[in-house]
């Protein structure tokens, strides 16, 4: 083989049996293209057009074990804030009532429950499901990225050249992994005609809590409306 050495740079480099090898930084692997393909660190690049990349081998796995975990990962995190909107009517049910007992006939509060009035308001919102919410929340994102450092790592260990860069999952932040398997997707299909089911499974995945989200709101709405009109002694018909 070539004399690369353990500070070369991974990519493509000349093999003596008349082919190219893919060195991955630290070894060589078993990956081979025929001499004429185009060694890593050279990419092709028109008068104005975008940088090219080689292709891997066919057959090079397109997923690591990290990948599907990036997937579910945001879906599985979303425990606690089921369990927050399960109890959300309940509390805001519970604070109507409140604040129906402790108004005048005019509808105007006490001033004397000011006080408790801020304090209800604020565990209204800051339940221990809040808590958890949040906690679970920043342990997902930070797992997350952690994931999709060892997935960048893995596929250029494979052979793909400058596969998306893991640091686009910080965007996990705001949209949960979203950036980054896309991207992900896009560059390991056009380095091997495969790996969209990532994408596709995501996409998947969001519009069915998309459907569950308006679900749980008519609900919401339902129950609380409900409930508001049992407590005036009016039940719609």
């Amino acid at each position: 083989m070539s004399g690369a050495t353990p500070h070369t740079p991974a990519g493509w480099y000349p093999d003596a049996a008349g082919v190219v090898r893919w060195w991955d930084g630290v070894q060589w692997t078993e990956h081979t293209q025929a001499a004429t393909a185009q060694p890593a660190g050279a990419p092709a690049v028109g008068a104005r057009g975008p940088k090219k990349y080689p292709g891997v081998p066919a057959g090079t796995p397109v997923y690591t074990p990290w990948t599907w975990w990036i997937v579910v990962l945001p879906f599985l995190s979303a425990v606690p804030l089921i369990g927050y909107f399960i109890d959300l009517p309940g509390r805001v049910i519970d604070f109507v009532a409140w604040t129906m007992r402790v108004s005048g006939p005019d509808g105007e509060l006490d001033p004397a429950f000011t006080g408790e009035m801020i304090s209800r308001q604020m565990a209204l919102i800051f339940s221990p499901w809040y808590l958890a919410v949040i906690i679970v929340a920043v342990v997902s994102t930070a797992v997350l990225i952690w994931f999709a450092y060892l997935d960048h790592r893995d596929l250029q260990r494979l052979g793909y050249v400058r596969p998306f860069h893991w640091a686009w999952s910080f965007l996990g932040l705001a949209g949960y992994g979203m950036v980054y398997i896309i991207g992900r997707s896009i560059v390991v299909r056009s380095r091997s005609g495969r790996g969209m089911a990532p994408l596709w499974t995501t996409i998947a995945l969001y519009g069915a809590l998309l459907i569950v989200t308006f679900g749980w709101a008519a609900w919401f709405m339902v129950t609380i409306m409900d409930q508001l009109f049992a407590m005036m002694g009016s039940v719609p018909s």
